[in-house]
């Protein structure tokens, strides 16, 4: 699940590039798709919490694991900043995937310790339905926009911005 995550937020990423904000570009970056991947980055970084708050109630409690937990709650701290500080929606989902992506990429390497590893794979058990539903709506609409490039649409660059710039 974690690295659905990962490739999804990298993904969508490469959907806002520069110059598709500044020029027109193919159907499948349009003001739509981008306010759909705002969106859905959004949710991703929404998700984030519930499923670090799950591997913090089932990792053991033992002192082996407790730098890991200071590392979890800490970024629990900042899945609460998100939640409760107003500022834009963009820059705050951009921001808390970050963090996400650089906490959880250290459980993944080889060289791991076996505490790492463990919190790795309780990363990776997280069930989350919705999400997963939720992500393969995301991949398909990104697939269908991708396909219909027959025309070109010029980028409506207010509404990208409003999205950009949208408080929450």
């Amino acid at each position: 699940m974690k690295f659905f995550l990962l490739v999804l937020s990298l993904a969508a990423l490469s959907q806002v590039s520069l110059a598709g904000v500044l020029g027109r570009v193919k159907r499948e970056t349009t003001a739509e798709g981008l306010e759909f991947t705002f969106n859905f980055l959004k949710h991703l970084a929404e998700a984030t919490g519930p499923l670090v708050e799950s591997v913090l109630k089932q990792m053991p409690h033992t002192e082996a694991y407790s730098p890991y937990k200071e590392e979890l709650d800490k970024y629990m701290t900042s899945y609460e900043e998100y939640k409760t500080k107003k500022g834009m929606c963009f820059q705050k989902s951009m921001n808390l995937l970050e963090k996400f992506i650089e906490l959880t990429d250290k459980y993944e390497k080889e060289d791991a310790p076996a505490e790492a590893k463990k919190i790795d794979e309780l990363f990776n058990s997280y069930d989350n339905q919705k999400l997963e539903k939720e992500i393969e709506q995301f991949v398909e609409k990104m697939e269908a926009m991708e396909k219909d490039k027959s025309e070109e649409d010029e980028l409506d660059g207010l509404r990208v911005v409003a999205k950009m710039l949208e408080v929450c």
